[in-house]
């Protein structure tokens, strides 16, 4: 089983960035976000239930799953045609990111997240760690190209916070990241099981997070970042939790009946909301803020490098010689053949 499963996550390739888009002149972007908590006074709304992310792709959960996929390839054979790609040499790369301060080799996989913030947001992070109104509270990113005028692919972005989890994986969902399925979806008998023990006992997907919500990043005249997030918290235990009334049996006084019933009414989650959109610049920090939390952005732009193909390898004379045809016996010496 964890044959076929890795066979249908390497069917992608796991594209680099310029098999993914076709347009090897694209400049690819590094999107970086840190979530921040501050100080003030909130602009929270009442609401029967939490907002649903789990639609957007997640990057941090493709690269997870892209992870996988090559762990798995290590103990894979080559096999005739087959879909594993090549074991890695220590050639040089053939394709890498590069702009005047960074060089990343090779090139990472489009719309997955860096493994690690970039120095500016590593020192971004410390700074707000020192500061006394600001706590960072997670950091996510991804890679992407942004052709002039395309809507951007909305990316899923979280805390690690765990505020309600949903059902696990249902049959009939795609087995590959939206990131990284190239492919139809792909449903086996018992694919749940398998998958919990390559990600988890829970698939990313079946959980709300504390902060959660969407990022797009696009290009029009200027390079915009839209941000839709929301800081979601409970705000009284759901009905079905609380002691059921016996409804007029002696151990069910009016005061409990009546707490029961004000319980059913209550909403249950409190929300506050961060929505913006505006033009961003690559290479300067830019700060969304909202009333109970803000978000720091830095926006990296890379070119695409390429190595140039091989040169074929010159026949030597003696090969040339022997690859010649045979002139035959009645042709005078160095008479030229025609055919």
């Amino acid at each position: 089983m964890k044959r076929l499963i890795a066979l249908a996550l390497l069917a992608i390739g796991l594209p680099t960035a310029a098999a993914a888009q076709n347009d090897s002149t694209l400049a690819v972007y590094r999107v970086e976000l840190i979530l921040v908590e501050h100080s003030g006074a909130s602009d929270a709304r009442a609401a029967d239930e939490p907002l649903d992310f789990r639609a957007n792709p997640d990057p941090l959960s493709a690269r997870a799953q892209a992870e996988a996929a090559r762990r798995m390839r290590e103990g894979l054979p080559r096999l005739p045609g087959s879909l594993v790609a090549e074991p890695e040499t220590d050639d040089p790369p053939r394709h890498w990111l590069e702009n005047a301060d960074e060089s990343i080799a090779p090139a990472p996989l489009l719309w997955t997240a860096p493994d690690a913030p970039s120095s500016a947001m590593a020192a971004a992070w410390q700074r707000l760690q020192r500061a006394a109104d600001f706590s960072p509270l997670a950091w996510t990113g991804w890679y992407q190209t942004a052709p002039r005028g395309r809507a951007g692919r909305a990316q899923r972005v979280h805390d690690q916070v765990v505020v309600q989890r949903l059902s696990s994986i249902e049959p009939g969902r795609a087995l590959l990241h939206p990131n990284l399925s190239f492919v139809p979806e792909l449903w086996l008998p018992g694919m749940p099981a398998v998958l919990d023990s390559l990600f988890g006992p829970r698939s990313p997907d079946s959980v709300i997070y504390r902060i959660d919500g969407e990022a797009g990043f696009r290009q029009r005249q200027f390079l915009h970042l839209d941000l839709n997030l929301v800081w979601q918290e409970p705000t009284a235990a759901p009905f079905s939790d609380a002691p059921a009334p016996t409804m007029g049996l002696p151990d069910a006084t009016d005061a409990q009946i009546a707490a029961a019933g004000d319980r059913a009414q209550e909403p249950a989650w409190q929300l506050h909301r961060l929505r913006d959109s505006r033009s961003v610049r690559h290479g300067r920090y830019e700060y969304f803020d909202g009333s109970r939390f803000g978000v720091l952005a830095y926006i990296t732009r890379f070119e695409q490098k390429f190595a140039a193909p091989k040169p074929e390898p010159a026949a030597a004379p003696e090969a040339a010689a022997a690859a010649a045809p045979d002139p035959g016996p009645d042709t005078p010496a160095g008479a030229q053949q025609y055919h």
